[in-house]
């Protein structure tokens, strides 16, 4: 339910890849408010980062490329908790259609 009544549970996605001329394209979107803001959040925290950073690491790729997916729950507008549900490095060299 939404308006104020009751916990519900949203998602948070991020995304980054190398784009054309040399540049990162960073992707934070949510289901919901909640999601956005927790997602957001989470990117910008030095520990949050170090731990995907060392769990997505690909020595033989100079790229950043990863995706992370939260699930949040939620009560009127205020992200409560949150659980890392899914993360892997990102596929992202079919993304421009030839290789960068």
């Amino acid at each position: 339910p939404r308006g104020g009544q009751g916990n519900y549970t949203d998602y948070g996605m991020f995304s980054t890849f190398p784009g054309p001329g040399d540049n990162q394209i960073m992707i934070v979107a949510g289901t919901r408010d909640e999601g956005l803001m927790h997602t957001a959040q989470a990117i910008v925290d030095s520990e949050v980062l170090a731990v995907l950073e060392t769990s997505l690491a690909d020595p033989g790729r100079g790229e950043h490329a990863l995706e992370v997916l939260y699930e949040v729950a939620g009560v009127d507008r205020t992200n409560l908790d949150a659980a890392l549900v899914y993360s892997a490095n990102l596929e992202f060299e079919g993304i421009w259609g030839a290789a960068l």
